[in-house]
């Protein structure tokens, strides 16, 4: 079954999907310290606005901090 070219492109789309896991988790982790350093500025009582600019969070999700 190893030979055939099915197992192929199974082997490769395992191989993407895997990667795509990777860089999600990467991703998540962006935003986890993305949402940490919003939280410390807005505890420092820097604006909204300059900490969206800054983290390129939403608003909406800074006053939820």
């Amino acid at each position: 079954m190893k030979a055939s070219d099915t197992w192929r492109l199974i082997e490769k789309e395992e191989l993407e999907m895997r990667r795509m896991k990777e860089e999600g988790a990467i991703k998540n982790a962006r935003k986890e310290e993305k949402l940490e350093v919003a939280r410390k500025m807005k505890n420092k009582g820097i604006d909204e606005t300059l900490i969206k600019e800054m983290t390129s969070l939403k608003i909406s999700i800074i006053n939820k901090l």
